[in-house]
This record gives C-alpha cells, structure tokens and sequence, in this order.
C-alpha cells in the first residue's frame, strides 16, 4: 500500500512510474529501460533495498543513477546506513508528499518547469463522516495523499480487506519461528498505519517490531495491545465500507 501511495502521488504530477515488489524485480526492470530515478523502499521481501542498491552500484551505468531510500527508520544511524550502500538521499515515512517531491527534484531535473500543486482542503460532508472514525486521523491521512479524498477512501478500503487476517499471519509466522516474516508484517503495518493517520496503530505496530530485538519475552503482550488498536481501527472502518 505504501507503493500504490507514492505511485499515485507520482503520476498525479505527470510522472511515469514503473513499480517492483522487491529488489530483484527492481534489478529486472533497469535492464529493460532507462530511468532517472529510483525510489528505493528498503524493507522489502526477496532481495530489500540494501542489497539491491550495493548490485546496481556494481554496475559502471548506474553508479551515477540516482536512489532515494524511503524507509520508516529516521534516526542518524539509519540515514548513514543507506547512505553507505550508495544510495544518495532519504525519504521519510510516513511519506509527506511535498517533502518528497523537493527531494526528488534535488536529484532529478524535469523536462519541463513545473510546480508542485499544494494541496487544496475541500470538505464535504463525506469528508466530515472520516473525522468521526475512531482510531483513524483522518486529517493527517488526507495530508498524506495531498487531500485527495477519492485516494485516501481507496487505501482505506485496501487496508480494511488485507487487515482482516493480520493476527492469523502473525502467529503462523510465531509458530514456524519465521522471525524475518514475521518483523516485516509489523513493519509493513506500522508504514501503512502511519500513513493513513492511525496513530495509535502505528505506536502500537512500532513496539511490536520492536520488540524482536529488544524484548521478546513480551512479544504476547505486545501483539495483544495492536490487535485491540487494530480491531478499533477495523470497526471504524466497517462504517465506510
């Protein structure tokens, strides 16, 4: 959901995306066309953006080619990280979208001079109905899709119908003692949740990934207190459906 965002944020300013599910697919498509850019999501399944950045930079055509880390890991020590696998710049998220368009354009030269539209507030009664969903900020999740309503109400829904079966893909992972998958999906959760203005999913999500590396003993607990964020989350949404 974090890719379908950023590609509608894109294309909304007349920018050609071509998407990959993870680094492999990214190292695929560079051989099939040339770009001017790569957004490079660093937590990703097969082969994450570390990996895949450290093979493009072998390759003497693409040491020069732009990539921008998007990521939720904001502190220092993870901005040094990307920066010492070669790629050139970082992208926050939750993804504010200005920011993300002044950070690309400090790498990329348009074709043609253009300007970022700001983002207009227009409220109906629609919108209104959003602001009343538990759990959900709904102001802070329409900033992130610059107000366009039509895409957030889409990602809401998106995030409804993959959300249903979380708990039940967490614990098989739990259960296979697949600590790897099992990081990601928090991981994953915590981005989309944060995106979408579900703030205390998010902090919840967070802990739970958290806690692989730094208390494990509680990890029952933990995925308990984001379940109950989860399903408050998922009860608003049912409103909207």
């Amino acid at each position: 959901m974090n890719q379908e965002l950023a590609e509608e944020l894109l294309l909304g300013e007349g920018i050609l995306v071509t998407t990959a599910k993870h680094g492999k697919e990214a190292l695929e498509a560079l051989k099939k066309k040339p770009f001017d850019c790569i957004l490079m999501d660093c937590q990703m399944p097969v082969m994450d953006g570390y990996e895949a950045t450290l093979k493009i930079r072998e390759q003497k055509e693409f040491q020069q080619l732009p990539i921008l880390a998007m990521t939720a890991n904001a502190m220092a020590g993870d901005k040094e990280q990307v920066l010492s696998v070669g790629m050139n710049d970082h992208i926050a998220k939750p993804i504010d979208p200005i920011l993300m368009f002044e950070t690309i354009a400090k790498w990329v030269k348009p074709t043609s001079r253009t300007s970022i539209k700001k983002p207009k507030n227009k409220q109906t009664e629609k919108t209104q109905a959003l602001y009343q969903l538990k759990g959900i900020d709904a102001k802070r999740g329409l900033r992130t899709t610059m107000n366009k309503e039509d895409l957030y109400r889409r990602l809401l829904k998106k995030f409804y119908d993959d959300q249903q079966d979380f708990e039940q893909q967490f614990r098989q992972c739990l259960n296979k003692n697949d600590i790897e998958s099992a990081t990601r999906l928090a991981h994953s959760l915590k981005g989309i949740s944060a995106n979408l203005g579900m703030t205390d999913l998010k902090n919840s999500a967070a802990k739970l990934e958290k806690g692989f590396k730094e208390d494990s003993a509680n990890i029952e607990a933990q995925l308990h207190d984001m379940v109950l964020d989860l399903k408050t989350v998922l009860k608003s949404l049912k409103k909207i459906q």
